[in-house]
């Protein structure tokens, strides 16, 4: 094998020469691929765009107004309230139940009455109102022939706490409760 390779004229070896047009051709292809062709197809990763985007437009470009606060005003739909006057008044059965049923209750307010003076006895009359959904929204004694506040502000606190059946009108009431020893 040959260990120098040199061409017959006595100049350059061969290996080094073929280094140098190895590089000379790497080069150019750098340089070939960086450099625009006026009349070659543009390179694959580039898009070109149509050449009516490039014209220029000749309108003005007008700058958006700023946004205007716009309130619209929205009625809710009408909600439909029971009318006081279509719901069924209430029944005497229910007081008569209620009164039944709370007897215990007033009947210990007397009995407190009685342990402050035991010589108490009379009517108290208490005027009190039943709302639509059945709760006492308010009490207070009217008249009274007892006079004993012990006994008429346990009586006020009873009635308060009575729940009577919702869906009739609201309404006052006046109720008698007559206390005797007996």
């Amino acid at each position: 094998m040959c260990a120098d390779m040199s061409n017959s004229e006595g100049g350059i070896p061969w290996k080094a020469a073929m280094a140098g047009a190895l590089t000379s051709v790497v080069v150019l292809a750098v340089v070939v691929l960086l450099r625009p062709e006026a009349d070659g197809p543009a390179p694959a990763s580039t898009v070109e765009a149509p050449r009516e985007a490039l014209l220029p437009v000749e309108q003005p470009i007008e700058s958006p107004a700023p946004p205007t606060e716009t309130h619209v005003e929205r009625t809710p739909p009408p909600v439909e309230r029971p009318r006081a006057q279509s719901l069924p008044p209430r029944s005497d059965r229910e007081f008569s139940t209620i009164l039944s049923e709370q007897r215990a209750m007033y009947g210990a307010c007397y009995q407190a009455g009685l342990a402050n003076d035991p010589d108490i006895d009379g009517t108290v009359t208490v005027r009190f109102r039943v709302e639509q959904d059945g709760t006492v929204s308010e009490a207070h004694v009217e008249k009274t022939s007892l006079h004993s506040s012990v006994t008429e502000d346990c009586l006020i606190r009873v009635i308060r706490s009575w729940q009577f059946l919702p869906g009739y009108a609201a309404d006052a009431f006046e109720l008698d409760f007559p206390f005797t020893q007996g």
